[in-house]
């Protein structure tokens, strides 16, 4: 094809383009960010955006899975969308709530919504995430492990003005056959033997307040010790529809707070429904060992014989205090931890959990390093970002 000067793309194809050159950009950047160095192997595939499915709702290889309710999906759906329902990834065993359910009956369920060992699962939403989450870990840990996540969920695909269909979709049963893969999912006694063991990191995925204590859905009240706080919101842009953040600053995030891919991760929430949102965020963004606490909060919270910690979240320095040298000046990038050996407590601490991650101001009086007007140190996820005179 010859172009002559001054020749115009339509506005879709010029639109098009763009979008393909800034995802290559941002993909490419998460690709430096997870190199060998890093132990990092990204799968951006995990993540499908609405234009790519769009292009392929026939694709015979895929099975486009709905996780809303019986009249939601009936009032319209992704065409070729078959229904699954969210209460099939729930049980109580052993009078804990929100367990996954046995292997056989996880395998009854995947079979009834035809999918097969080698299915592509793409599955959505309206809970920004949460159940095609749930769905996603579940796939993992039965073998099936070919889920994906529609990128906006529900919400993301009418806005985008994709089709939509109201008529019910039938699918014939498959052989899938459910081989537990212990490497996905854990229990009290594993995370038990993994307290402080410095190549395990837990993430609490709840909320700050369930974590530090002050709000429990359990008889307990508290976390895990040496778990961080990372609520599974804080993977979401609310200012993009609930849209997944720039991998790269996700990886940046984690990193902050100890949980790094050469260290085993253990996911949990009150019932791992929150965690499994974060479960799929690790995997999505390269970490390769990441294991789901069934029994969470629900487990942990109601026995008398777990041990507990109540208090705010804590940083990487905290929680490994050999990772926290002493420093003879404040800088950016030193920990909460190493500030308060330096400075010693400061006089009032204002908090905040904004989308991007855990902001935390320390006042400090006049007179503190020679400031005249006192000091304020603004830390974010635990480093030090600025440091106001």
């Amino acid at each position: 094809m010859t172009l002559s000067r001054g020749a115009r793309f339509p506005p879709p194809l010029i639109a098009a383009l763009t979008l393909l050159l800034a995802g290559l950009a941002g993909f490419r950047y998460w690709e430096v960010q997870g190199g060998s160095e890093s132990g990092l192997n990204p799968r951006p595939e995990l993540l499908v955006e609405p234009r790519w499915l769009a292009d392929r709702l026939t694709d015979p290889g895929q099975r486009i899975v709905d996780l809303r309710s019986v009249e939601q999906y009936a009032a319209g759906h992704i065409p070729g969308a078959v229904r699954f329902e969210v209460g099939a990834l729930y049980a109580e065993r052993e009078g804990i709530a929100g367990m996954l359910p046995e292997p056989e009956a996880l395998q009854e369920s995947i079979r009834a919504a035809g999918i097969a060992p080698d299915t592509v699962v793409i599955a959505y939403d309206n809970r920004d995430g949460l159940s095609a989450a749930r769905l996603f870990w579940a796939l993992d840990v039965v073998g099936q492990g070919n889920g994906r996540l529609l990128n906006g969920g529900w919400p993301g695909w009418v806005g985008g003005g994709f089709p939509v269909s109201r008529d019910p979709v039938r699918v014939p049963r498959s052989n899938f056959t459910a081989r537990l893969q212990p490497e996905k999912v854990v229990d009290r006694a594993w995370m038990e033997a993994h307290l402080h063991d410095g190549q395990t990191a837990f993430v609490d995925a709840r909320s700050p307040a369930e974590y530090e204590g002050s709000r429990s859905g359990s008889k307990r009240s508290g976390h895990i010790p040496s778990a961080f706080s990372m609520e599974w919101r804080n993977h979401l842009d609310p200012q993009q529809g609930g849209r997944f953040l720039d991998p790269g600053k996700l990886v940046q995030w984690f990193a902050a707070l100890g949980v790094t891919p050469d260290k085993e991760v253990a996911t949990y929430c009150q019932s791992h429904t929150r965690a499994s949102h974060t479960y799929f965020t690790l995997r999505w963004l390269g970490f390769d060992n990441v294991r789901g606490y069934d029994g969470s909060w629900s487990e942990w919270g109601n026995r008398d014989d777990t041990p507990i910690e109540t208090g705010p979240p804590r940083t990487r320095s905290e929680a490994s205090p050999a990772a926290a040298p002493e420093v003879s000046e404040l800088a950016t990038g030193i920990s909460e931890a190493q500030a308060r050996r330096l400075l010693g407590a400061p006089a009032d601490v204002e908090e905040q959990n904004p989308c991007w991650g855990r902001q935390a101001v320390w006042i400090y009086p006049p007179g503190t390093q020679g400031a005249e007007g006192g000091l304020k140190l603004i830390f974010l996820d635990g480093l030090l970002q600025e440091v106001r005179r």
